[in-house]
């Protein structure tokens, strides 16, 4: 399977293995790692590892506001341009595939098992359908 990503304009944004959320502002010609939280994880001897995280799904409402989707539930969102990135409570810890906005406060999400997600406040909360 080939990595998510979505584009307005020369903003291209970009997910995939191990948490990671690339952004280029230049329709692709270079490209940033976007820092999150989630990059990073703690093993059992208390370790700093990488996050074996996968982020399967990006959809953006505009250049600004964005929302990743990935492995356990996560659930990402920034309202600005990608320079910090709010960890959002998604109600399940089932592996998330694809998210998508049909407005600018309502949005459904899809995952594992076939669970569906959905919000209607802009992702504050969300409840399984």
């Amino acid at each position: 399977r080939y990595p998510e990503y979505c584009a307005y304009g020369l903003l291209v944004y970009v997910v995939g293995d191990y948490g990671k959320i690339i952004q280029s502002l230049t329709q692709g010609t270079s490209w940033v790692e976007q820092q999150t939280r989630i990059r990073w994880d703690f093993n059992q001897d208390n370790q700093f590892i990488l996050n074996t995280i996968t982020m399967r799904g990006v959809h953006g409402l505009n250049s600004n506001s964005v929302f990743v989707v990935g492995d356990k539930g996560t659930i990402l969102r920034t309202t600005d341009g990608g320079s910090v990135w709010v960890s959002l409570n998604s109600a399940t810890t089932k592996d998330l595939y694809s998210v998508h906005f049909t407005s600018n406060t309502t949005g459904m999400v899809v995952g594992q098992g076939g669970i569906i997600l959905k919000t209607t406040n802009a992702g504050k909360s969300w409840r399984v359908k």
